[in-house]
């Protein structure tokens, strides 16, 4: 049996909610501010389904999607998507380069 890929979801689902709100379907920013959360419910997840037991690919959504998150609300004095997101682009390649 083939294997869910939870991941392939996440995308497809990211890449149809900023389309929805590029063709005005929602109102403009709603999307730019929720999806970080969509990164900490599968972080959570990943927590949950290894019984709450440390595990670095759900550490990393969890954190990823609380920065982006708290910056999408404005209360940080820098924007991490401006500053910080090459930095995560590089770290999570080498992560991934690594094998995990």
């Amino acid at each position: 049996m083939k294997r869910f890929n939870l991941s392939g979801v996440i995308l497809v689902l990211l890449g149809l909610a900023f389309l929805v709100e590029t063709w005005g379907l929602v109102p403009g920013g709603v999307v730019g501010r929720v999806w970080p959360l969509i990164l900490l419910a599968v972080g959570l997840y990943i927590f949950s389904v290894n019984k709450w037991r440390m595990n670095a690919g759900g550490a990393i959504l969890v954190l990823l999607g609380a920065f982006f998150f708290i910056d999408s609300l404005g209360w940080l004095p820098f924007s991490i998507a401006g500053s910080l997101w090459p930095l995560i682009l590089v770290a999570v390649g080498v992560y991934l380069l690594a094998g995990r």
